[in-house]
């Protein structure tokens, strides 16, 4: 989606501007908040491919809080004291994302395992991993096109093709002169991290294939 359609909303635009294709930020009040959820859900049914994130100081929780879970897929908070959120603004921020629906089953997030519930073998030492150990193809249990859910997963022992084709960055100084590395240093981009793919997408062997044939 174009990021040029990308639009800061207010008040007054509620009723107007967010029903409308694109990607919508708002920041309500939490007195006016349950308000400008109604009108964003009421935009989803009307446009379920835009893009929307909401912005909520946690205060009046009671009047908003089930509506903001139903509506959006994520919901995480910015705690107190952070760089983002410095403890003057008093009360923590709840941050909501609504992301557009898929073309394909089961066409939202919603609707598929929660990631925090993923559990699958590592294809190389068979080891059971959990979330947050290893990493998971970012299709996980979803399914691509005709194709199967996608269950792989590896420990550390994902590692990059050693075929002298892949061109993996190395960190230079000032004159462009290759720094020296450590041996966990010189590893950093050649195998999995825990939790990397949390960070950066990451597709399997499988689903890059399926991306570039089809």
């Amino acid at each position: 989606m174009p990021t040029d359609n990308f639009t800061v909303t207010t008040p007054f635009d509620w009723l107007t501007t967010t029903h409308k294709e694109g990607i919508h930020a708002c920041s309500p009040p939490p007195a006016a908040a349950s308000i400008a959820l109604e009108q964003l859900a009421t935009a989803v049914h009307k446009h379920p491919k835009a893009c929307n994130l909401v912005m909520i100081p946690h205060l009046m929780t009671a009047t908003w809080r089930k509506l903001l879970g139903k509506l959006c897929e994520h919901i995480f908070t910015v705690p107190l004291g952070t760089h983002l959120w410095p403890m003057d603004h008093h009360e923590p921020l709840v941050i909501g994302c609504y992301l557009p629906l898929s073309s394909h089953k089961p066409w939202g997030l919603q609707c598929t395992p929660l990631w925090t519930g993923w559990r699958a073998p590592c294809q190389t030492c068979h080891l059971l991993l959990t979330i947050g150990e290893g990493i998971f193809c970012a299709i996980f249990s979803a399914k691509c096109g005709p194709w199967n859910p996608s269950l792989q997963a590896w420990r550390k022992c994902y590692c990059a093709m050693d075929n002298g084709e892949f061109p993996i960055s190395k960190p230079q100084d000032e004159e462009g002169e290759l720094m020296i590395q450590d041996a966990e240093e010189e590893r950093h981009f050649q195998e999995a991290r825990d939790g990397g793919n949390l960070v950066t997408p990451f597709q399997c062997d499988i689903c890059h294939l399926i991306n570039l044939m089809g």
